[in-house]
């Protein structure tokens, strides 16, 4: 089985190749308290996740809350902005749990992203971290199994977004803008009879997206309330329209961080494509950005279009790639060429 785990620094998703189940939560990681309360009482278990995890070699349980119930329950929570995040534990909980929702059991192949600026000088050492990485993970009700990542492909993204795109134009060229919750890539490539050829020096990341509004969210709403916010409370926040007993209004004041942001996203990607704007055929969004963004981009850089489902295009865009990377190899073996 192949599964392909897009780790954003907002939420984690994850499909495999045997089904088109989609895997969806919060990159957010808390530990676990003890329950006081039996399961038959009637409560809501239907968000986020109860997490058990243990080493290959270990018979102690690390308990954790993921995804939704981390962010609404959990003390001490964590999310990463870290740019090594592969070899943060938090990551670790993350993909594992990713990869047992999306099917995986015993040895899987992994596919998985790096933001486009860092994948040449990180590929190798998330290569190194995430090969042969396995636990033994039980995820809400379901049971206990070994997840082991036996092979391993790192792609960049935004090329995975590419790759996820069905109707590329039979020539010119285009420009795709991945919009995530910590960086935003962006490339230009040019559509050519052998096929797609990158214009490297119109393509990088930069660090927005959506944890700059996030952010800028939280301290408008300090300002307004004299009540300062974490960046777990702000993403709490960012969901509703009111909040407490005096119902404060929260949409005017995420609807400034939105336009701040996303003006923010828009002048990077205009002042990087600046030269070619004129040339460029078609311009795509991917990403969990690309509809929180999606008038603002459009307005500066006029007439983009939403790829299908912007928000698992990276995650489809590595499947496709592994997919094609496991044929090679199967046509590689002693067994084809004899």
């Amino acid at each position: 089985m192949i599964i392909s785990v897009d780790l954003g620094y907002g939420y984690v998703k994850a499909l495999n190749n045997k089904n088109d189940r989609e895997v969806l939560f919060h990159s957010v990681v808390a530990p676990a308290g003890e329950d006081l309360l039996d399961s038959d009482l009637g409560f809501s278990t239907t968000i986020g996740h109860k997490v058990q995890i243990r080493g290959k070699n270990s018979l102690n349980r690390n308990n954790l809350l993921v995804g939704e119930l981390a962010l609404i329950e959990g003390r001490a929570a964590q999310m990463t902005l870290s740019r090594d995040r592969f070899s943060r534990d938090t990551s670790v909980s993350l993909m594992m749990t990713a990869a047992y929702l999306a099917g995986g059991e015993g040895n899987i192949t992994l596919a998985a992203g790096l933001p486009l600026a860092y994948y040449k000088n990180q590929k190798e050492a998330a290569l190194k971290a995430l090969r042969g990485l396995g636990c033994y993970i039980k995820v809400d009700d379901g049971k206990e199994t070994l997840v082991n990542f036996s092979r391993v492909y790192v792609y960049p993204q935004c090329v995975g977004a590419l790759f996820s795109y069905t109707n590329i134009p039979e020539k010119g060229i285009i420009g795709i803008i991945d919009i995530g919750y910590h960086t935003t890539d962006y490339l230009l490539a040019e559509v050519r009879p052998g096929g797609l050829r990158p214009l490297t020096t119109y393509m990088s990341t930069v660090e927005v997206g959506i944890h700059t509004a996030v952010k800028r969210f939280a301290k408008i709403f300090s300002d307004k309330t004299g009540r300062p916010l974490s960046m777990i409370e702000a993403q709490r926040l960012w969901d509703k329209d009111t909040v407490g007993r005096r119902n404060i209004d929260l949409r005017p004041m995420k609807e400034a961080a939105r336009e701040e942001a996303g003006k923010a996203v828009a002048e990077s990607v205009y002042n990087a494509w600046s030269e070619q704007l004129d040339f460029i055929n078609e311009i795509v969004l991917a990403g969990g950005g690309a509809i929180e963004f999606y008038d603002i981009l459009n307005n500066y850089l006029q007439g983009v279009e939403l790829l299908d489902d912007p928000q698992f295009s990276n995650c489809k865009g590595f499947l496709s790639m592994a997919e094609a990377e496991e044929l090679m190899v199967e046509d590689t073996t002693p067994a084809n060429n004899l």
